[in-house]
């Protein structure tokens, strides 16, 4: 049985640590700062719609301190401005043949990680989780935690992938391995393109006519360039997301805003806007499709990072008068 290093404590990242933990996988978390010191001192806190219960999950603030085995998977969940830093200092730590797990948001980190490693795998994931308070991390999916999806980079299954498959299958996980899953990735970044919305404008207006331009652009982007991707039907079925990880309210938190929406009421001065809607900011310049929506937004939500500004600090009005 595989260990699992996950680097990445957040949201995602300790959420991952915690269940795999739970169900009696062998798993190493990196976690930083106060974090870190509050999970050494108590334990990692994982909270769910039914229960609360402290972890002693492994971990450690310090990757070159790590005794590395032949059996380890790295699971890189940092937000993807950390991701190339990260992959160049674990790749001269630890054989380059080490298989890589980026499971992030945005769909740049696996081309990031081939540079440095040969075995690179994708995750298309889909929870509802948070990560506020130093220590605790929260899953509000009820009655399983979220569901993923596992490819091999940039196409295919192997063993790895399955092995990844039936372990989060085993921790309350909907799981599923695919050979195309990158198509799921580009799925997943057109469900993300309201994820600056939220953080600029609050989670109220996810569906409002900012996140329905951004989509639109994002589209047609994407549609331009010749890129696949699952479409909403298939997203649902393929995943059996209908029903099986319904948002629950955990304590205080009723609203789950998104990651950059965490990002922003945390203070952590960035966020990964440019690798949601700034990809398509890029792929717009390389085929010569306007995107002035996604553009306003990443500067928008960059600016916000950077004077510390809470979520929410814009209304659409405001947006819409930079177009």
């Amino acid at each position: 049985m595989s260990r699992f290093v996950i680097v990445g404590a957040g949201a995602v990242g300790g959420v991952m640590a915690a269940s795999l933990f739970q169900h009696s996988q062998r798993v190493l978390l990196v976690a930083r700062g106060a974090h870190y010191e509050a999970i050494v001192k108590d334990g990692l806190r994982f909270d769910r719609p039914q229960s609360s219960e402290y972890l002693d999950v492994p971990v450690t603030d310090d990757i070159s301190s790590i005794e590395w085995s032949s059996d380890d998977v790295i699971i890189v969940a940092v937000k993807s401005q950390h991701s190339s830093d990260l992959l160049m200092e674990l790749s001269s730590i630890v054989p380059r043949s080490t298989p890589v797990l980026c499971a992030q948001n945005g769909v740049a980190n696996e081309g990031m990680a081939l540079r440095w490693f040969s075995n690179v795998y994708g995750a298309e994931i889909s929870c509802a989780t948070s990560y506020l308070v130093p220590g605790v991390v929260v899953a509000h999916g009820s009655p399983t935690i979220g569901a993923v999806v596992f490819g091999r980079y940039p196409r295919g299954v192997d063993d790895t992938v399955r092995e990844l498959a039936a372990a989060f299958g085993g921790a309350e996980w909907i799981s599923k391995s695919s050979e195309k899953i990158m198509d799921w990735k580009y799925a997943k970044l057109l469900r993300n393109m309201s994820n600056a919305v939220s953080a600029i404008c609050g989670p109220s207006v996810r569906g409002g006519e900012i996140a329905t331009r951004t989509r639109q652009e994002a589209e047609l982007v994407l549609k331009t360039a010749g890129i696949i991707w699952i479409d909403d039907d298939e997203w649902r079925i393929e995943g059996e997301r209908e029903g099986m990880a319904r948002f629950q309210p955990v304590g205080d938190i009723t609203v789950a805003g998104g990651s950059s929406w965490q990002s922003l009421l945390r203070g952590v001065g960035s966020v990964e806007t440019d690798y949601l809607n700034g990809e398509i900011v890029l792929l717009g310049r390389i085929h010569g499709v306007p995107t002035p929506v996604n553009e306003v937004l990443c500067e928008l939500a960059n600016k916000m990072a950077r004077e510390n500004l809470s979520p929410g600090a814009f209304t659409e009005t405001d947006v819409l008068s930079h177009l």
